[in-house]
């Protein structure tokens, strides 16, 4: 449904592309980082408007770090030899904006944000 989103918000192949990369690496890292002692249920949510497409990746896992938070990490690529922490620095690449959030009750939702460009914006979106 993430590639069907995309291409009705009107963008192209590579937009396209973009949005499911992020997202897949996104759910990849809740089951990678996000467990803890319950079982982890993973929400993927979809918000077109007439200029971008929002998606969010919530569960209920372990709170972020404060540094993630924070935007300290995450945003850079890891030098090579490191063997982990891509994931973060390849979702701000391809999306136009990646915010974490934490909620009280234990909610935390990854919010990614791609921009459609104004020539590829589809007549009729809610927003308009």
């Amino acid at each position: 449904f993430i590639r069907a989103a995309a291409v009705i918000s009107g963008l192209d192949e590579d937009g396209v592309e973009a949005v499911e990369i992020a997202v897949m690496e996104a759910v990849e890292n809740v089951i990678d980082h996000g467990g803890n002692d319950r079982a982890t249920t993973i929400r993927v949510e979809v918000h077109p408007t007439h200029d971008s497409l929002t998606v969010e990746v919530k569960d209920r896992g372990r709170p972020w770090p404060r540094a993630v938070l924070d935007g300290e990490v995450g945003r850079e690529m890891p030098p090579p030899e490191a063997a982990r922490g891509r994931g973060m620095a390849m979702m701000h690449a391809l999306m136009d904006e990646v915010t974490p959030v934490q909620y009280e009750d234990g909610t935390k939702p990854l919010r990614m944000i791609k921009k459609i460009p104004p020539q590829a914006r589809v007549a009729g979106q809610s927003g308009e």
